[in-house]
């Protein structure tokens, strides 16, 4: 089952990057794109161009405002080698505290 948020609310993305041994890496590119539940509009997000953030080796956020209702899905990619990617999803939910 997927997170619930409210409506108005910042969401954290965040993926983690490990080798074959489980390692952490940094890939030489991370990307993270997500789906706009509205209209389908696919966002895609560069590290070094974007809020994308890296807090540690082979860790990486983003903070996300979301305002619109419905399911919300992820992805995370890495280049390296191999390439590596993790996907999610989350609810978004109507408030009534959130103009729509």
């Amino acid at each position: 089952m997927p997170n619930e948020y409210s409506s108005g609310t910042r969401v954290e993305l965040t993926a983690t990057f490990t080798d074959i041994n489980g390692d952490p890496i940094d890939p030489v590119t991370v990307t993270i794109k997500y789906l706009d539940p509205i209209d389908g509009a696919e966002v895609v997000l560069v590290f070094g161009a974007s809020a994308i953030a890296n807090p540690g080796v082979g860790v990486y956020k983003l903070l996300l405002d979301v305002a619109s209702e419905g399911m919300w899905i992820w992805r995370a990619e890495g280049t390296d080698t191999p390439q590596i990617s993790e996907d999610g999803t989350f609810k978004v939910l109507s408030s009534p505290f959130v103009a729509g």
